[in-house]
């Protein structure tokens, strides 16, 4: 039952899409000499390796809860070239740092591991009236490495025309974005992301760790 279930599924098709989808990652990866090349090429050659494992042991599920876990894994394939990806372009704006920075808007959930994130680029723009607050997240990307203590702080901002702004006429603060891990716990079934989720209401942190593979935001 369950190998007719694989055979349907067509799970060796769906395999053969994300080796496609890791070789495209594997094309950014850029100078070999690159301080990051051997840290990204690990992840990347880890994620080719999983796949080959899932494939070669394709035809000895046999169980429910073997089959589970297969599915499992193979979710986690087919999501990570996406974010693999856009950590290899982001990278390519500075091939010899250790780590880019990017923004999102307040609006977007930016999660630290395993999804992509909607990028707005290095200069975000924020509109706002008097007496009004708006958000602009900031995201540090480590490029396989790890970052520890990392803060950021404000230097300025400025107008449309490029003018440094007074701080008696805005007031800005920064403050990290933290995670609570979630499971699926709807009763209609509807697809959840399982794993470290983006809880703004957190106000706890003063500082954040980034695990290789993984990002921090602040607000």
């Amino acid at each position: 039952m369950v190998q007719n279930l694989i055979d349907q599924v067509d799970f060796r098709g769906i395999l053969d899409r994300v080796d496609a989808d890791l070789a495209e990652a594997a094309e950014l990866l850029g100078d070999p000499q690159a301080p990051s090349y051997l840290a990204m090429k690990a992840r990347v050659d880890d994620l080719v390796t999983r796949s080959a494992t899932v494939r070669g042991n394709l035809d000895t599920v046999a169980t429910v809860a073997a089959y589970e876990a297969m599915m499992a894994e193979v979710d986690t394939l087919v999501a990570a070239p996406a974010r693999l990806t856009q950590v290899l372009q982001l990278r390519q704006e500075q091939p010899g740092a250790l780590f880019g920075l990017d923004t999102a808007d307040s609006m977007s959930l930016v999660y630290p591991k395993d999804l992509t994130w909607p990028g707005t680029g290095t200069e975000p723009v924020v509109e706002l009236a008097r007496g009004e607050t708006e958000h602009v997240q900031t995201i540090v990307v480590p490029y396989g490495v790890a970052l520890t203590g990392v803060r950021t702080s404000i230097v300025g901002v400025y107008g449309p025309r490029g003018e440094r702004l007074p701080q008696y006429l805005l007031q800005a603060s920064v403050s990290p974005v933290g995670s609570l891990y979630t499971t699926p716990s709807s009763a209609y079934g509807r697809p959840t992301y399982t794993g470290w989720t983006p809880d703004p209401i957190r106000d706890d942190l003063t500082e954040s760790t980034s695990r290789p593979g993984t990002c921090s935001r602040t607000w």
